[in-house]
C-alpha cells in the first residue's frame, strides 16, 4: 500500500477491515468431541459405538448465508470389529450451494474388541457378576 503517509495507510487497512466485519461473519460447524452418529458394530465385544468430531470446524462465509449451509455425513451403518478409540470412520462434508466449505473427519469414541473365545468369557462373567450385585 504505497500510500503517502502513515495515516492515508491507516485509513485504507481499516476501510479493508471494516469491509470484511461487515459483511462476513465465523459459522462454527462442529466442536471436537461432538457426537455425530452410533454405528453398529459386528464381531465385536459392544454392539455399537458412537461417533464424534475429530476437530473443531468453522468457516468464515458472508453474512445471510449461515442457514443455506448444509452438511452430508459419509458414515457407515455397520462396521466391523476391532477399532481403536479415535479411529477415523468417517467425515463430514459441509456445502453451501454444492460448493465444498469444510471436511471434519468422525472417529471412534472408544475402543471396540472383536470378539473371542477369551473376549466372550469376560464380557459374560461381567456382565453375570453386575447382575448378581
Amino acid at each position: 500500500m504505497r500510500a503517502p503517509t502513515g495515516q492515508i495507510r491507516f485509513n485504507e487497512a481499516k476501510k479493508l477491515l471494516d469491509y470484511g466485519f461487515n459483511n462476513y461473519s465465523y459459522k462454527k460447524l462442529g466442536n471436537k468431541g461432538d457426537t455425530v452418529k452410533t454405528v453398529f458394530v459386528e464381531k465385536g465385544v459392544e454392539d455399537s459405538v458412537d461417533t464424534i468430531f475429530e476437530a473443531d470446524g468453522g468457516v468464515l462465509i458472508k453474512k445471510g448465508q449461515e442457514k443455506s449451509v448444509t452438511q452430508e455425513i459419509n458414515i457407515p451403518d455397520i462396521i466391523n470389529a476391532p477399532l481403536e478409540q479415535g479411529q477415523k470412520i468417517g467425515e463430514v462434508v459441509f456445502k453451501l450451494e454444492n460448493q465444498e466449505l469444510a471436511v471434519i473427519n468422525v472417529v471412534a469414541k472408544k475402543e471396540i474388541k472383536k470378539t473371542g473365545l477369551l473376549n466372550n468369557s469376560s464380557y459374560m462373567f461381567e456382565k453375570w457378576f453386575n447382575l448378581m450385585r
